[in-house]
């Protein structure tokens, strides 16, 4: 639906193009509506970075995070990674002669890291490299990592641009998506999971990593909507399109909240769209509050994350999941 949205919002803004040329539809280009991922760029590109942004969208792209989400540190660059990554068609870095000293122990730093969750989630890297002289790179670990990255980039190589200037890379970016395959429009290998975990609580951490870990495992990339700071409340409505087009859905629900369950089941149920395929899950988790059975809407399976002397049986949990998503349940 967002997608949809900026076609028409993109073709609306040509209307006066179009009358131009006597009336005749313009065709909108592939990329118009489709996701690219901002990622994080050292501080000294902040002003390009927001520039770059204006541009991208102003071409039809949808970028993500919003720029109040934009990722600052390491913790947020894995946390906007989990959540947009699986949507996104493309990451796009921009880096020059200047690199953050975390995570440590990590080549190349951030970019290094966002290169690697890259890889990991199997989306492609559009990085724009303004240092053409390896020299003016003062970190000798920076400038290694970089000259490897040149190294081993070919021609019209995805992961490495060297632009004249934003227009220029804006456009190669417009290129690339033009011509790149569009997503199917049935459901895809993607899982939303929605939980009340409580963060900082080590049951409820690790039954949802087991959760996520194993939909790895089964190969679904895994998006986690954030809550409200104040309530907690799970923000569903950004990831209406997610939602639509995932072929899995989980709700991890912990101590037995059932009421909360209910809710978000509810609200899932009318955000799933029409492809009919999915795979619902429904995992109870810590503690067991000896509250019954609940039998969730919408035919979702049901997976026991805690037994009755509140035990958490991670293995069994983990190969049940993985069963019913290779089953298709």
């Amino acid at each position: 639906m967002a997608s949809q949205l900026k076609r028409m919002e993109w073709t609306a803004g040509r209307t006066s193009v179009s009358a131009a040329t006597q009336g005749k539809a313009e065709i909108v280009p592939t990329r118009v509506g489709r996701t690219l991922f901002l990622g994080y760029m050292h501080d000294s590109l902040h002003e390009l970075r927001s520039d770059l942004r204006a541009r991208l969208d102003k071409a039809g792209f949808k970028i993500v995070p919003p720029a109040g989400d934009d990722p600052v540190d390491e913790a947020t660059v894995r946390s906007a990674f989990e959540t947009y990554l699986p949507a996104s068609d493309a990451i796009v870095l921009i880096a020059n002669q200047n690199s953050e000293l975390w995570p440590k122990g990590q080549d190349g730093g951030p970019l290094g890291l966002q290169f690697q969750l890259a890889k990991q989630y199997r989306i492609p890297v559009h990085l724009w490299l303004q240092t053409t002289d390896l020299s003016t790179v003062r970190n000798q670990q920076y400038r290694s990592f970089l000259a490897n990255v040149e190294a081993n980039a070919r021609g019209g190589s995805d992961i490495l641009i060297h632009a004249a200037d934003t227009d220029e890379f804006v456009r190669y970016i417009s290129g690339k998506l033009d011509t790149a395959p569009k997503p199917s429009k049935g459901a895809e290998q993607l899982a939303v999971v929605c939980s009340n975990a409580r963060v900082g609580q080590v049951k409820c951490d690790e039954l949802q990593h087991t959760v996520t870990e194993a939909l790895r495992e089964a190969e679904r990339s895994s998006i986690i909507p954030g809550q409200e700071d104040d309530s907690g409340q799970i923000r569903l409505m950004p990831l209406q399109e997610d939602i639509s087009r995932a072929d899995t859905v989980v709700v991890l629900c912990f101590d037995q909240e059932w009421n909360w369950a209910s809710r978000i089941i509810q609200q899932l149920g009318q955000m799933m769209g029409e492809e009919g395929a999915k795979t619902r899950i429904f995992v109870t988790g810590p503690e067991d509050r000896k509250k019954g059975k609940f039998v969730p809407a919408f035919k979702f399976k049901t997976v026991v994350g805690v037994t009755p002397d509140n035990r958490v049986p991670i293995n069994e949990v983990a190969d049940e999941i993985k069963k019913i998503v290779g089953g298709g349940a």
